[in-house]
């Protein structure tokens, strides 16, 4: 497996079943993974919108969401914020091609109903 898809898999496992959208995802959570390596811990819900709209623009071109992140109304926003604890909390972990590390030690992934250790 190469390092996108390996992160891309750390994603989804880590994306609750309500989370995951309808149809083909596999390069939502591509794009999910190189947003992580582009802006490791510093990324914004805006950010996370943004990838998803473009996917959806392929996907799901009906979608009410594909507008700007700063006009949509909280509750459609507050969706993009739960992208956010696991996004940052995989930051940059990637060691090299499908190989997750900890840089800074023990490390956990915030999920909604647990947490899961990486190490």
């Amino acid at each position: 497996m190469n390092y996108l898809d390996a992160l891309a898999s750390a994603i989804r496992a880590e994306a609750e079943p309500g989370w995951i959208s309808e149809g083909h995802t596999t390069s939502l959570f591509r794009m999910y993974a190189v947003l992580i390596r582009a802006r490791g811990a510093a990324i914004t819900e805006s950010d996370v919108h943004d990838v998803r709209s473009a996917w959806a623009l392929v996907e799901q071109p009906a979608e009410a969401a594909i507008q700007p992140f700063k006009i949509l109304d909280p509750p459609v926003q507050a969706k993009d914020a739960t992208y956010i604890e696991t996004h940052s909390a995989l930051g940059p972990v990637m060691a090299g091609p499908g190989e997750l590390s900890t840089p800074r030690g023990h490390r956990t992934v915030p999920t909604f109903s647990s947490e899961k250790s990486l190490d």
